[in-house]
């Protein structure tokens, strides 16, 4: 099964790496317990360095939904409760205010917490 998604990989996705549209493409793997990375193009088409499986890359707000398949997931499954506070599952989050934030204040954005990112001026 490996060799054959790998064979989708580089028929469907690698094409779409080219000089003709700038940028770049990374992607995992995973069967079971097995994890390839595949990455194609530049990170910064400027400099001409290219993706590695360590570049990151700026998803804006597609993260979000991921993020909440996550968190409904883990809601379902019984690993994770609304009402529950961060510091329960991140105990590494030991500030005056963050102690008290839920996970439901979190995904419903009304926690009050602000991100570097989330107003100018914007970081490099």
């Amino acid at each position: 099964m490996i060799p054959m998604l790998r064979d989708i990989v580089a028929t469907e996705l690698a094409p779409t790496a080219t000089s003709d549209y700038p940028g770049g493409l990374a992607a995992a793997l995973y069967a079971g317990r097995h994890v390839d990375f595949f990455n194609y193009g530049f990170a910064d088409d400027a400099t001409r360095i290219p993706v590695t499986s360590d570049t990151l890359f700026n998803l804006a707000s597609l993260r979000k939904t991921f993020e909440a398949t996550l968190v409904a997931l883990g809601t379902r499954r019984g690993e994770l409760r609304l009402d529950e506070r961060v510091a329960a599952y991140l105990p590494e989050l030991d500030g005056d205010y963050i102690r008290r934030v839920t996970i439901g204040e979190l995904v419903t954005h009304t926690s009050g917490l602000l991100l570097p990112t989330d107003h100018p001026p914007w970081p490099n």
